[in-house]
């Protein structure tokens, strides 16, 4: 057997997104064509009349599947794709990072790159903010989130908590618990579980957490990634309390209609059905519950300590009734568009990319320099 020269196996492996619109878009008008063909030249019938429809609509979508995929913009890639290098089961919070993990990790978009960072996770597990020359902070600040608390992206000194602690001068020590896909029940679940007692931080001064509105489907339990968070179900109070995991949940993770099998690929199933997990008003008071449980539980905790929400606001209509549903609970927010200018209306300039929504790192130092005076003026 000749043996192929490297720079000649890429063609006899086509790209993923070719193979994707081969079996779907070719494998329609495989089908479509004949029937209309068959359909056409019985065509005085009734039934060769419901075959030339058939046919043509099969081939009609097969074309328009080929034609998409042909033609569709690059989409992003990252790389390596698994979060398994740093990312383990935790029995509280349902996955956590790895303490002591470092994972390079770049961004790419066709063949130019988005970002290329390094992710590096302390003894406790969480990303590590860097220290502040010659500081003896007093206290500490709890960052809580998802990706965009923990830095998706951004260099370690690039990150919020890191911009917060630089601001502060190092009078408090910040600890980052974001981490990618996590939300307001791991902040609860973290709370509750003692272990931020058995850091040996200093005192904890001020917790802010930076709320975007997919958390309150990750609270729901409706994200496929997190399969045995923590399960909260509201009560009469406005508050939660926890009634297992989301292993628990019946069929759970459940995915989003449309995104299995060869419907996942086609550019019409994009176009004409919901991909996202649909929430509803319970789900919304789950997650403002959580929130407000989280405070109480800071607050009992750590007598003194203010608690912080910074909420991600590009949607107005449903970031409204989320802080509507914070502050029936007491909880007033504070909206990611006070401090950038434009975000409510045009998120794009402030974000990694125009297909990432995470913030870029001028992004942070805004948010930062805005968010320092007031964690200052409630953390004495």
């Amino acid at each position: 057997m000749r043996c192929i020269p490297p720079p000649y196996i890429f063609l006899l492996t086509p790209p993923t997104w070719v193979i994707e619109w081969a079996i779907l878009g070719w494998s329609l008008l495989a089908v479509g064509v004949p029937l209309l063909w068959f359909g056409w030249s019985r065509r005085r019938s009734a039934a060769g009349k419901i075959l030339m429809n058939l046919g043509f609509l099969l081939a009609f979508a097969g074309a328009v599947e080929v034609g998409y995929w042909a033609t569709r913009p690059s989409e992003l890639e990252r790389r390596p794709p698994s979060y398994q290098a740093y990312i383990v089961d935790d029995p509280d919070l349902g996955y956590t990072a790895l303490a002591g993990a470092r994972a390079s990790v770049e961004l790419w978009d066709g063949s130019t790159q988005v970002y290329g960072t390094e992710y590096v996770f302390d003894e406790f597990g969480t990303r590590r903010v860097p220290a502040v020359d010659g500081a003896s902070p007093t206290g500490s600040l709890l960052c809580f989130g998802g990706s965009f608390m923990m830095g998706e992206g951004l260099a370690e000194d690039e990150t919020l908590p890191a911009r917060l602690q630089a601001e502060l001068g190092g009078r408090l020590r910040v600890i980052n618990f974001g981490l990618h896909g996590q939300g307001a029940h791991q902040m609860l679940a973290r709370c509750r579980s003692g272990r931020i007692e058995a850091m040996p931080i200093p005192p904890p001064k001020a917790a802010l957490y930076w709320a975007i509105p997919d958390h309150i489907v990750r609270a729901a339990g409706l994200r496929s990634w997190d399969k045995a968070g923590p399960l909260y179900e509201s009560d009469h109070g406005g508050r939660v309390k926890e009634v297992g995991t989301f292993a628990d949940l019946p069929g759970h993770p459940l995915p989003a209609p449309g995104t299995t099998g060869l419907a996942s690929i086609s550019w019409i199933r994009r176009r004409t059905m919901r991909t996202q997990p649909k929430t509803t008003s319970m789900d919304l008071e789950r997650w403002a519950g959580i929130v407000a449980t989280a405070q109480d539980e800071v607050h009992e905790r750590f007598p003194g300590c203010s608690f912080h929400v910074l909420l991600d606001d590009p949607q107005a209509r449903l970031a409204d009734t989320m802080q509507d549903a914070l502050r029936k609970r007491g909880i007033e927010a504070l909206r990611v568009s006070q401090f950038l200018d434009g975000y409510r209306g045009d998120p794009k300039p402030w974000r990694m990319h125009a297909k990432d929504v995470h913030p870029t790192a001028k992004a942070t130092e805004i948010l930062a320099a805005g968010l320092v005076p007031r964690i200052k003026s409630s953390s004495h």
